[in-house]
């Protein structure tokens, strides 16, 4: 009966120590990024992420990490995350103590929005306005947030017959 259980965990061991769940390792978390359409091929980048490349195919799905790959858009709305907002929007004084602003300078109209997240995805403040064509300020009071780092998405949907929305991403440290 020993031998019996003895064989049993034995033979559990070897199949535990065999076996391997799946793995994500190793991983990356970008700190910044973007987006832009050259040559009607859309191309994303990354900032701060690793130089090593690894694919992995798994039947017709190809993984690549490393290298975030170009994607053709079928047409009609397009959602991106592209340079033409960057250019357009600028936030600051970044790292901030008690406020910082975003001052968005568009020369279409259109709809403004932000949202100021904290790092558990919390909305800690959303701001919606109508943007005319002309540039528009926004105010952020963050004198009662604790020293972090916050997250703020800024979109900008235009008016236009091709209604595209562009979006973008910062980081928004608060300092005490």
């Amino acid at each position: 009966m020993k031998k019996r259980i003895l064989s049993f965990f034995a033979i559990g061991l070897c199949i535990a120590t065999g076996a391997s769940a799946q793995s994500i390792a190793p991983s990356t978390i970008n700190s910044n990024g973007g987006f832009t359409t050259i040559g009607g091929n859309s191309y994303e980048w990354s900032i701060g992420e690793m130089v090593l490349v690894h694919t992995a195919t798994a039947g017709n799905v190809v993984i690549t990490q490393g290298l975030l790959q170009p994607n053709k858009h079928s047409g009609g709305s397009a959602v991106s995350e592209s340079q033409f907002i960057f250019d357009r929007v600028k936030v600051y004084p970044n790292p901030a103590e008690n406020m910082f602003f975003l001052d968005a300078d568009f020369k279409e109209s259109g709809v403004l929005q932000s949202i100021l997240y904290d790092l558990n995805g919390k909305i800690i403040e959303q701001k919606e306005i109508a943007a005319k064509g002309q540039r528009e300020k926004l105010s952020y009071n963050i004198s009662a947030l604790s020293a972090g780092n916050y997250m703020l998405i800024v979109s900008f949907t235009s008016d236009g017959n091709q209604k595209t929305i562009s979006k973008a991403a910062y980081k928004i440290e608060k300092t005490n």
